[in-house]
């Protein structure tokens, strides 16, 4: 009896380029929220950038709330392959190479930085996504702080909870001020001295 995988049967006419097209959505999404917010963004913006119709656009997504959610799920799938594995100091490490990686890590930091901060509101749909991501984060660096801690890297005794908001708060205060246009932060070189009062890193 065979045990090959079958091959899956090929697409034809328009829905053979799905993926694809919805993967074009979501690019234009992001130049479109990095620009003008998910407030003020449009179905017709998008399909503007995208160079696809109203029609095109809704095929895919039936609302401009479920481009965001594609557009996130982008975002996180993109930040959860780059830390997978990290343990520790490098946590530290991925979190600060997110600040100063490669262009695909920094349009997903651009696109989160515009959204997140338009989602202080409670309204915004993406309120309570970005609350669990924020918390999440915070999570993974107190343990990794405390995993430093116990490989004799603390200087300090604060609490690594503590430690972990403070770093995260000044991350992204000063994202924000970049994001505003002040090049000259430099963010990932901020945060690493911040964590080094109190641990000794080399990230």
């Amino acid at each position: 009896m065979s045990t090959s995988v079958s091959a899956a049967p090929k697409l034809r006419g328009s829905y053979a380029k799905t993926p694809a097209q919805r993967e074009r959505i979501v690019d234009a999404a992001f130049a479109e929220f990095i620009e003008v917010g998910f407030a003020e963004a449009t179905i017709n913006g998008i399909a503007r950038r995208a160079e696809m119709s109203r029609a095109g656009i809704l095929h895919h997504f039936a609302t401009k709330t479920d481009v965001l959610a594609a557009t996130l799920a982008r975002c996180d799938a993109v930040i959860d392959a780059h830390m997978e594995g990290r343990r520790g100091v490098d946590v530290v490490r991925g979190i600060l190479s997110l600040f100063d990686g490669d262009q695909a890590l920094a349009d997903v930091m651009r696109v989160q930085g515009a959204l997140s901060a338009e989602a202080l509101r409670p309204d915004h749909p993406a309120h309570a996504h970005f609350a669990r991501r924020f918390a999440a984060i915070a999570d993974a660096l107190d343990e990794a702080f405390a995993v430093m801690g116990v490989e004799g890297r603390a200087t300090t005794d604060v609490p690594t909870a503590q430690i972990a908001r403070e770093s995260l708060a000044l991350a992204e205060g000063l994202f924000l001020q970049w994001l505003r246009g002040d090049t000259d932060v430099d963010v990932a070189a901020a945060v690493r001295r911040h964590v080094q009062r109190f641990f000794s890193v080399d990230a």
